[in-house]
Order: C-alpha cells, then structure tokens, then sequence
C-alpha cells in the first residue's frame, strides 16, 4: 500500500466536531474515524444524516470511548449526548455539538492493531481515508480517485456486492475495467442480454 500522512485540511463543522469530542484520538493508537465520514470531511461536504464510524485497536478501547461518549448525557460539556443505542457488536450515540447532531457509530466488529491494518481493508481507494481529527492518512490515489469520481479496488472482494456499488454509481463513481464484472458477480463479456425478456416491473 502506497499510504500518505498529512494534516489534515477541512473548514468542515463536522471536523471541528470530532476535535472537540475527541482531544486525545490518535493516528498512532486510535480510534479512528475512517470511510465515508472521512471522505466528506476532505471534501468539506455536510455529514447529513450519515454516521460516523469509529474503528478501534482492541475491546478496552472501544468500551473506554462508549463510557467516555456515556458520560457527556451529563452537564459541563461543550456537547452533549442526546441518544444511546447499544447492538451486539456497536453503539450509535447521537451528539449534539453546536446546535448540530452527529451519529457517531463505533463499530466492535473487527479490531485493527494500526491504522494501516485498518487501511488495508478497504476495498476501493477512493474510501482508503482515515483521521484523528489533526492528522489524515491516505492512499496515494485517493484524493486524484476523489476528485475524479473513480472507482477502482486496493483489495478486490471475494463475493460479489451489487449494492455497494450502486451506492458508488449513485454518488457520482465510475468504475475501471473490472469493477463492474467483480461487485456484480458476472462476467458481462459473456453475458447474453439477446435472450432476456422483459418482464412487466421491468419497465
């Protein structure tokens, strides 16, 4: 992986958000924000209705940041919590700041032992974003891919997954050559379109 550290550039609310939750998140030990959370800080875009997701190293620290985002339902804070929910393996906590309200989602799932672990599983290069809030690690190609709207993979999935890639289409992304036939499941070289009859829904 070709990855690039550098501070991180956004006028974005949402950044200055995150800076002021969370003091002491690091590159080096977490957690981290990362995905598309991340993309819109660099594109100074609004989060919306979006979560947040937050990554982590090991289970200590994700149960450390749930009771640290617990404990700002109290007074003195500067933001404050105005929803928990808690899943099997993830919290979502809904954080006022400013008059605006974030969804931060931490994610239990899978626990990553660096940031660049973390990196690695992501699928296409154009989400291969990641911040502490002060610093941004990247993929060489994702602010060009970014910028572009190009879609193509650092780690090409082993099944197929047809609705992430709409996601893409529908933001704007077009796929390199390979993409289509890997996220579908189908090679569309081969693929017969004479033969297929239109249903009525089809139209």
């Amino acid at each position: 992986m070709n990855l690039i550290t550098e501070p991180v550039s956004s006028s974005s609310h949402v950044l200055r958000a995150i800076q002021t939750i969370f003091p002491d998140m690091s590159l080096a030990n977490g957690p981290w924000i990362a995905g598309g959370a991340c993309r819109r800080i660099v594109e100074n875009d609004e989060i919306g209705t979006s979560d947040i997701d937050l990554f982590f190293r090991d289970a200590i620290s994700f149960e450390m940041t749930e009771r640290y985002l617990y404990e700002g339902m109290g007074t003195g804070r500067s933001w404050k919590v105005r929803n928990h929910s808690k899943f099997p393996k993830s919290y979502k906590i809904e954080v006022e700041f400013e008059t605006k309200k974030y969804e931060f989602q931490l994610l239990g799932i899978r626990f990553y032992d660096s940031v660049e672990h973390l990196m690695s599983d992501f699928d296409f290069t154009a989400c291969m974003l990641a911040t502490d809030g002060k610093e941004l690690i990247r993929h060489a190609d994702a602010l060009d891919d970014l910028k572009s709207r190009t879609l193509r993979f650092n780690v090409s999935p082993t099944v197929a997954k047809p609705a992430r890639l709409a996601k893409y289409l529908d933001h704007g992304f077009t796929p390199v050559p390979g993409v289509l036939t890997t996220m579908l499941g189908v090679d569309l070289k081969s693929f017969d379109f004479t033969n297929e009859v239109l249903e009525q829904d089809d139209y």
